[in-house]
């Protein structure tokens, strides 16, 4: 029983829930789609990966002037890097 429990700890936390995927712009929530309709007008988006760790999802969004727009699960705007 207590090697079970042992094996069950160590694939616990050994095994994470973390994965980064490439998404599709429509998969942006309404609030970051808006945000970047608004703020970045003739812009296009070209990559959405969305990014899953245990308790938290961000969306980092590659557009086509070289900004990378980072948003939480909500849509909120979290980091904008102009380089």
């Amino acid at each position: 029983m207590l090697t079970l429990a042992a094996l069950a700890s160590t694939l616990l936390l050994t095994t994470s829930c973390d994965y980064d995927k490439a998404v599709p712009a429509s998969e942006l929530p309404a609030a970051a789609q808006t945000f970047v309709k608004k703020s970045y007008p003739g812009c296009t988006i070209l990559a959405v990966k969305k990014d899953v760790e245990w308790f938290t999802t961000k969306y980092k969004v590659s557009m086509d002037n070289g900004m990378e727009i980072e948003f939480d699960a909500d849509g909120l705007p979290l980091e904008i890097d102009n380089d």
